[in-house]
């Protein structure tokens, strides 16, 4: 889950997001062997679309993540930071960035 078009430095799991449209882009991984898990994450580095039965693509403005049991750890950006239950929502337009502008060619 994430609010753009990549995952974990380049990895492509929602070819139309963009980082300020407002919606966090969810994408699950249906059942795989171990195999398949590990031809999956090569695609996806190569940034090949997967189209996996089983697999779903949704867009939403707030999401909950349950479990059973509940209490997992949830790892967020590489660092374990809360459990199972969680809600992740999204807040367009939190952060403003100032940037210099282009150079002139």
């Amino acid at each position: 889950m994430g609010n753009g078009r990549f995952f974990g430095g380049g990895v492509l799991v929602a070819q139309g997001s963009t980082l300020n449209d407002g919606s966090l882009s969810v994408y699950t991984l249906g059942a795989r062997g171990r195999m398949h898990l590990l031809r999956t994450m090569v695609l996806l580095r190569l940034q090949v679309p997967l189209h996996h039965p089983g697999d779903s693509f949704t867009e939403a403005l707030r999401v909950i993540v349950a479990t059973h049991p509940a209490g997992l750890p949830v790892n967020l950006d590489g660092e374990i930071r809360t459990q199972t239950p969680v809600v992740f929502t999204v807040n367009p337009g939190a952060v403003r960035v100032l940037a210099p502008r282009p150079a002139e060619a």
